[in-house]
């Protein structure tokens, strides 16, 4: 037990479905115009579900982007048989439903497995490759509309 925590609603899958709308493909625009709207929805929609926790402030990332250690992403047909690690299950299923294999792993493992070609590549917001060193593996981001694939909260 913890007096205080941040998280993400997503680390706990079925635990906050109302939320999942959150993680619609192309649905954010800024981490900023995203953590409102889910924070308002949140606590006008999701009381019920929040008993027993008591959230400060509901959040979203930036979208994520694609990144990939080889191909270049420049429509949704060029993902059809990458290996790509998937934050939730809302994009295991987009990206399966787009003809990837969607591969789930913790964050520390990325790195390790896109530069042995365990995956070819991931979705994650810009900065948090940077941060986890994927943009030192990774050769080709995307920055298109096809690349607010999704957001966490």
């Amino acid at each position: 037990m913890v007096d205080i925590s941040w998280t993400l609603l997503s680390y706990t899958p079925n635990r906050f479905p109302e939320s999942e709308a959150f993680d619609q493909p192309f649905l954010p625009t800024t981490g900023e115009a995203t953590s409102m709207a889910a924070h308002e929805f949140a606590t006008t929609h999701m009381q019920d579900a929040f008993e027993g926790v008591y959230p400060i402030a509901v959040f979203a990332h930036t979208p994520g982007k694609i990144h990939t250690r080889g191909a270049s992403i420049e429509s949704a047909d060029d993902l059809k048989g990458l290996a790509l690690r998937a934050p939730s299950k809302t994009m295991n299923r987009y990206l399966g439903l787009l003809g990837a294999q969607a591969v789930g792993m913790p964050m520390p493992q990325i790195p390790e497995a896109i530069s042995r070609g365990v995956i070819d590549g991931l979705t994650l917001p810009f900065e948090s490759a940077a941060a986890l060193g994927v943009l030192d593996i990774a050769q080709n981001h995307t920055f298109s509309r096809v690349s607010r694939v999704y957001t966490r909260r």
